[in-house]
């Protein structure tokens, strides 16, 4: 979806600019490519928006607003064999083989693929233990790609994540986040999941463009406070700005 956001971007301005004829010509050209480039990030980035049949409306808050609540990822151990090591009966390493095993004895595997080709790639790390949910928590990095895997602690069942998981309070809710804008490489926006049953389920998700979620925290059942990073159309060369928001879900 970049890609054709990109064509059309790029469209645009050659439909356009094939018809300056006169200074006035010009000024008039540029006005409606900004109109129509305005219409398009309104419609693709909006401050109103859905994931599956809830709607999310996002306001500007401070960088204090945002900073009052604590960072989850703020502490997390660099070290996988240090963040492994309060789960020793359960999750272990043997060079490139990560073990865990389930409640039902069901030991799962994870095996990093060092193969040079492109498809074969795959490198598995342990990040944490989610008890909120009943889920460990992986990453798994591919070639020029990324994502995150959960694990059920009793079935073993997988879990594919574009980003990094927060659990709302009330454990109802998962949304992940993924900020991609520069690279492309990878999902830029939301996920949304229910936990029904125990089980994480997609509810949907939200691919965004102009601007690309770097942290995200619950503040409440249905609110969340987002720290965006937000893209420099104008000159692609600098370095991606910060603004703050409120985001609700209703």
């Amino acid at each position: 979806m970049k890609h054709s956001f990109f064509l059309f971007f790029t469209t645009l301005i050659l439909v356009f600019s094939c018809n300056k004829k006169t200074t006035e010509s010009t000024v008039v050209t540029d006005s409606v490519e900004a109109a129509e480039n305005d219409r398009y990030f309104e419609m693709a980035d909006s401050s109103v928006f859905h994931i599956g049949d809830h709607v999310f409306e996002l306001t500007t808050i401070s960088k204090a607003d945002f900073e009052a609540l604590p960072d989850l990822f703020k502490n997390m151990d660099t070290s996988e064999t240090n963040r492994m090591r309060a789960y020793a009966s359960v999750v272990s390493r043997k060079g490139d083989s990560l073990g865990i095993t389930c409640a039902n004895n069901k030991i799962i595997y994870m095996i990093n693929n060092n193969d040079e080709d492109d498809d074969a790639f795959a490198n598995y790390t342990f990040l944490k233990d989610m008890p909120e949910i009943n889920q460990w928590l992986l990453m798994g990095t591919y070639y020029e790609a990324y994502g995150y895997l959960l694990i059920d602690k009793n079935s073993g069942d997988f879990t594919a994540l574009y980003g990094m998981p927060v659990v709302s309070p009330d454990k109802k809710y998962i949304i992940t986040f993924n900020q991609d804008l520069q690279a492309n490489f990878t999902f830029n926006g939301f996920q949304l999941f229910e936990m029904k049953q125990s089980k994480p389920v997609l509810i949907g998700e939200k691919e965004l463009y102009t601007w690309g979620p770097d942290q995200v925290k619950w503040k409440g059942a249905n609110t969340l406070l987002i720290q965006q990073a937000q893209s420099n159309f104008t000159d692609p060369e600098q370095d991606l700005s910060t603004t703050y928001a409120e985001m609700k879900m209703k």
